[in-house]
């Protein structure tokens, strides 16, 4: 037999095994294990922690609970449960390991509702990809170098450590794979021609971050693709198109730079057919899931094209489009994944605003203000923003600064604002404060921070003065928005959700 600890060090490079003596993986009588059983634990112990902090990360919501996985000899372990509990989504799975056994996954507080059919084949993909390392670990017994019930291999070099290193990557691939290669909306696989293949998937991907990352003439890049898989697809969704005589390949940026700023990725955008740019077009409202105008209305897309949006440095947008209610499968905000469930976070933030005191708005206002609140989330516009019922004197009192304002004839949420007027609102310094009829009557505000009983948390001078001022003022509610994305909201003092 060929010696064990040679082999361990051609499988468990030194990024890997420098591991072995933390705590946070290996506990001191695994790391007395014999040679070569504690560095393969060690792999099964750093992908089950990459993959909780990717599920952790990808969601964005500090509420995500992943219970410590279960050892059993014996689980149904094909089966993903996918349910509703708790009024989040709750996730469970079962992968089998090196030794034989299984890791029980039970994720709790999903921020998605069971509904959200996008979510559930993320984590189809988390299983897959799980099942698939384990087997290509794993290889004949007369290659291996058999320790106990463990195999390890110089032919698996390196593997390990590059699948890990690359998790988040692969899984965003698999995930935008397995999106639209099944086909039709409940994700249901039949045996039509493959739409994306992974190596175009990959190509995207690639060239949207590499686009996120430069500018053109020292400004940062605005720009969108839509992928038909026939070029006819284009008069469907679009009201105007416009060809290119000689079609650009994508991914050539050399001779697409000149011709970027013709889209802006949210009503403009490339066709992409073949994998070559035949064209540009505009929609007829802009793509909410992209901007979010207040009175944009439905825009409806025919064959469920993939939509890429550019927003700037560092974010993209990947869209399924639909005849009905698109899907923003995924968005790179600031370099770094996210998953959302727009109408579960909705749900959530409507159901604390329904226990403000005196709250007085229409169904349709009411609406109108959350879609707007879940825009700045989605665009990475950081804000404060407080609702309440109080004496607006007394607010006064209690701020550094503020600056007045009235709406003459206040009525209707929705007719009196458009989204760009809100949006230039909260960019004043300061927090921008509406009564319970969800009128703003003060922009620009600092809210002080007693000395006395004063609060602080994570989170930086926006998060601790909102968190001070609705426990001086607990008839309100404080919503901050992170220039990262995360909404967190405050009631009495406490932090109460973040998303």
């Amino acid at each position: 037999m060929r010696d064990p600890e040679k082999i361990m060090k051609l499988v468990m490079p030194d990024r890997i095994t420098r591991y072995l003596n933390d705590d946070k993986y290996l506990t001191e009588r695994e790391r007395k294990m014999v040679t070569g059983n504690a560095q393969v634990l060690l792999i099964d112990r750093i992908l089950v922690k990459s993959i909780e902090d990717l599920i952790k990360n990808i969601f964005g919501y500090d509420g995500v609970k992943i219970n410590p996985p279960k050892i059993k000899q014996s689980p149904n372990y094909n089966e993903i449960i996918y349910e509703e509990k708790n009024e989040h989504s709750c996730c469970k799975f079962s992968v089998e390991t090196f030794n034989k056994c299984y890791y029980d996954f039970e994720i709790d507080n999903i921020p998605s509702l069971p509904s959200s059919k996008h979510i559930s084949v993320f984590f189809q993909v988390i299983v897959n990809l799980m099942n698939n390392f384990y087997q290509m670990m794993e290889l004949k017994k007369n290659e291996d170098v058999d320790i106990e019930y463990y195999y390890a291999s110089p032919k698996n070099s390196f593997i390990s450590e590059n699948f890990i290193y690359n998790l988040d990557r692969t899984v965003i691939l698999e995930y935008l794979f397995y999106v639209f290669n099944e086909t039709d909306y409940n994700y249901k696989q039949n045996n039509q021609v493959i739409r994306y293949g992974l190596e175009l998937i990959n190509k995207i991907h690639d060239f949207c971050m590499e686009l996120s990352t430069k500018k053109v003439e020292n400004e940062d890049i605005y720009c969108g693709f839509v992928f038909h898989n026939d070029v006819n697809y284009v008069e469907l969704n679009s009201i105007k198109n416009i060809n290119l005589i000689e079609p650009i390949e994508f991914g050539d940026f050399v001779k697409l730079k000149k011709i970027l700023q013709v889209t802006n990725g949210q009503n403009i955008f490339f066709n992409v057919t073949n994998n070559f740019i035949t064209g540009f077009f505009i929609t007829q409202k802009k793509v909410k899931e992209i901007f979010y105008e207040l009175e944009s209305g439905e825009l409806s897309f025919k064959n469920r094209p993939l939509i890429v949006s550019i927003q700037g440095e560092g974010n993209i947008y990947y869209v399924e489009g639909k005849e009905r209610n698109s899907s923003l499968l995924l968005q790179i905000l600031n370099s770094s994944p996210k998953i959302k469930d727009k109408e579960f976070i909705k749900n959530r933030v409507n159901k604390i605003l329904s226990t403000l005191k005196g709250l007085e708005s229409n169904e349709h206002n009411l609406n109108f203000f959350l879609d707007w609140v879940l825009s700045l989330s989605l665009i990475g516009h950081g804000a404060s923003i407080v609702i309440g019922s109080f004496d607006k004197n007394e607010v006064k009192k209690n701020l550094v600064k503020y600056t007045e304002i009235e709406y003459p004839q206040f009525d209707n949420f929705g007719d009196i604002y458009n989204i760009e007027l809100l949006n230039h609102l909260v960019k004043a310094d300061g927090a921008i404060i509406f009564t319970e009829k969800l009128e703003p009557y003060i922009i620009a505000s600092i809210l002080s921070i007693p000395n006395d009983n004063s609060k602080n948390m994570a989170g930086g001078a926006r998060h601790n003065s909102m968190l001070n001022f609705t426990m001086l003022f607990q008839d309100c509610i404080g919503i901050t928005i992170s220039e990262d994305g995360p909404i967190t909201i405050f009631k009495n003092g406490e932090k109460k959700i973040r998303y």
